[in-house]
């Protein structure tokens, strides 16, 4: 498998095959999990900051877990500086 691009907190990355999900990078090599190479924000559809554990598949960031494992970033204080940044990225742009 190639190796995982170099990320870090604060780094804009895009989620799945058809990199259509902007998402912000929170944490990196999460809880040292083999399944989870790091922790990202995405605003989803109903403008919620949701947090989610990604794997890196050698071609795409995608979900770490089959079964929606993501939470409410908006509620959790350690994300909030990630959350800000994404939400002034999505207005920047639209």
């Amino acid at each position: 498998m190639p190796d995982i691009p170099k990320i870090s907190a604060g780094d804009f990355i895009y989620i799945g095959e058809q990199k259509s999900l902007k998402a912000v990078i929170s944490s990196v090599d999460t809880a040292n999990d083999p399944r989870v190479d790091c922790e990202a924000v995405y605003i989803s559809r109903n403008n919620k900051a949701i947090n989610v554990d990604l794997k890196w598949n050698g071609e795409f960031w995608d979900y770490s877990f089959e079964q929606p494992d993501g939470g409410y970033a908006d509620r959790n204080e350690r994300l909030r500086p990630y959350v800000q940044m994404l939400r002034h990225e999505c207005k920047r742009k639209s």
